[in-house]
């Protein structure tokens, strides 16, 4: 599929650019407010082919769900969650810097000598963020992603945990399938390449690894030969590297590792989970003394990543992306986002009103004004009471030209005279004046293409698909489009009717060829009819 249009609207955001696409979803710069005091954050949504894959929505849900509650200096933190246009959707603050990857691959290829207090500083920082999370609401919550990529430093040097979207705890609907490996191997203990449960001294292992490597300067498990280390590239010898019973100490390549910081590192990546430390606040404790008295982490981190990494291009950059996304923030958003904020966050996206009570009060209140004009306009004009149907007038008949009736017939009495002037019969039966019609109520009382269509989409994010489809259907028909359509293939999507869906998306995708949600939607459901 071709990349998406930026900048684009989604729900209550704007998207801007795109950052990274996982095996799970892809997220991208956003920004959220009113023009001149927009605030930028990042917004991770799924891949368009596993929207139509239950484990995979409730994957998401999960991660989005927990990573909401979560709130820590050393976790990222979540702004909002929910749906948007009727896909799933995280948005989380932008943590303005690099992820422990990056910079330690900067490092490496520019040669950069780091002290081993910093290093240490970092892992002890993540410490913080998984102690908090371990014990948070007794959940039982465990990680089980640990790795460079998801430890996020910022530019002011703090030290971030991110991606919760494999973690474990028992509030998750989505179990593991047995045997399942989630997450990355060269990280996992033993007993996760093995499908075993896990618990939280798997996380352990994982930042011990971490930390193994950022002190040694090597990756972790290589094979020596002649004294160099060798890196297998068959991804099956990562597993094997990582069940080696006898993980090599990491002074074996720094000397400047001490026995005792040798220990620790061993013991934290020990096979034998009995062996490794009970908690995260015990690794941190422990590691304590290899910090100097006076060495300010924070400051030395945010020193080395702006030496490392340049940001004057960057933030031209971002400057020039805020300028393009400020014609679609200004617009009004979009009714169809149902957000669920998180009590934590301060500033939190607009949330978006329904149209619905105010307009049948504002119909009742139009409907009362208009009948007084009319009664007011009939009584100005003078218009007379209806008349009584007239009574039929019959002349009286000559006596003479009376016939004699039948013997058997009474003879018919004459009727009475009548006490006033007769009118002409054709007068008699003229119909009584007609008052003037009432006019009809302008065009713009009734429901708009627009009013319509918002109405469709709420009603579907409420669950109410049969009014949604009855509105998006009148939308469509007063020329709202690819939107309605859109709207109608969800409808048929979320009641299993795929095929109506396809039909449904493709004509969308016929009005609007370049609507990136009408292609991501129409391949998504082609994807289920017609799996490759």
């Amino acid at each position: 599929m071709p990349p998406a249009p930026y900048p684009c609207r989604f729900g209550s955001y704007v998207l801007l650019e795109p950052l990274a696409t996982g095996g799970m979803g892809h997220v991208a710069l956003a920004m959220f407010g009113e023009a001149g005091s927009e605030q930028l954050c990042v917004v991770k949504r799924m891949l368009p082919h596993l929207l139509v894959k239950e484990d995979a929505v409730r994957r998401f849900e999960d991660e989005a769900n927990l990573s909401r509650r979560l709130s820590h200096g050393c976790i990222v933190q979540t702004l909002a969650t929910g749906r948007a246009e009727g896909e799933p959707f995280i948005a989380q603050a932008l943590v303005d810097g690099r992820d422990l990857a990056e910079l330690v691959s900067r490092v490496a290829t520019q040669q950069v000598k780091v002290p081993l207090p910093l290093w240490i500083h970092l892992v002890r920082e993540v410490c913080r963020g998984l102690a908090y999370a371990h014990d948070f609401e007794n959940l039982g919550l465990v990680h089980r992603d640990i790795s460079p990529q998801n430890i996020r430093l910022t530019f002011s040097g703090e030290v971030k945990l991110m991606d919760f979207g494999l973690a474990f705890s028992r509030d998750k609907k989505a179990l593991t399938a047995p045997g399942a490996m989630l997450g990355r191997a060269a990280y996992m203990p033993p007993e996760q390449l093995a499908g075993e449960p896990t618990d939280r001294r798997a996380d352990l292992y994982a930042l011990g690894v971490v930390l193994w490597e950022l002190v040694s300067g090597q990756l972790f498990g290589t094979v020596m030969q002649d004294g160099k280390p060798v890196y297998a590239s068959d991804p099956r010898a990562a597993l094997a590297r990582a069940f080696k019973p006898n993980p090599v100490a990491p002074s074996t390549f720094n000397p400047e590792v001490t026995p005792e910081l040798d220990e620790i590192v061993l013991r934290a990546v020990s096979p034998n989970r009995d062996d490794r430390y009970g908690s995260a606040a015990e690794l941190r404790a422990t590691l304590a003394p290899f910090i100097p008295t006076g060495f300010d982490g924070e400051a030395r981190v945010g020193e080395l990543l702006r030496s490392l990494f340049p940001r004057t291009a960057e933030l031209e950059r971002r400057r020039q992306l805020i300028d393009s996304g400020r014609a679609l923030i200004g617009r009004a958003p979009p009714k169809s986002t149902a957000e669920r904020v998180s009590a934590t966050q301060p500033v939190a996206p607009p949330r978006v009103r329904s149209w619905r009570g105010p307009a049948i009060g504002a119909a009742i209140v139009a409907a009362g004004v208009l009948a007084l004009v009319l009664v007011l306009s009939s009584r100005d004009r003078g218009l007379p009471p209806a008349p009584p149907p007239p009574t039929p007038v019959v002349a009286a008949p000559e006596p003479a030209a009376q016939p004699p009736p039948p013997p058997s017939v009474p003879p018919t009495p004459a009727p009475a005279p009548a006490p006033e002037p007769a009118a002409p019969a054709v007068q008699a039966r003229r119909p009584p004046p007609s008052p003037k019609p009432t006019p009809a109520p302008p065009a713009s009382e009734a429901p708009s293409a627009a009013k319509l269509l918002d109405s469709a989409r709420e009603a579907f994010l409420n669950g109410d698909l049969k009014a949604a489809l009855r509105d998006a259907q009148a939308a469509h028909r007063q020329g709202a489009g690819a939107d309605a359509l859109l709207v109608i293939g969800n409808v048929h999507f979320s009641q299993r009717r795929y095929k109506e869906a396809e039909d449904a998306y493709a004509a969308a995708a016929r009005l609007a060829p370049g609507n990136r949600k009408v292609a991501e939607r129409l391949e998504a459901v082609r994807e289920m009819l017609h799996p490759r």
